[in-house]
């Protein structure tokens, strides 16, 4: 089950849609379609992609994973 919070990230900071530039995505070696999912929380975003989003969105990335799974992660 996937425990970003990449979307709730967002409409917190009062963006209905952000997404990054292809420049972006193929930085990143993801497609448009995984962003999606990382969104929609469909799949997570492995913890180096973790970094490179939270770095895009303008914040920590243990901001980006649910409060209550925080402790099983080492960032």
């Amino acid at each position: 089950m996937p425990v970003n919070t990449i979307k709730e990230h967002l409409e917190k900071s009062g963006i209905d849609t952000i997404r990054p530039s292809d420049e972006q995505l193929e930085e990143w070696g993801i497609t448009l379609h995984l962003w999606n999912k990382w969104v929609n929380k469909k799949s997570d975003p492995t913890l180096p992609q973790l970094y490179q989003v939270a770095d895009f969105l303008k914040c920590e990335p243990w901001e980006l994973i649910k409060e209550n799974d925080r402790k099983s992660i080492k960032l």
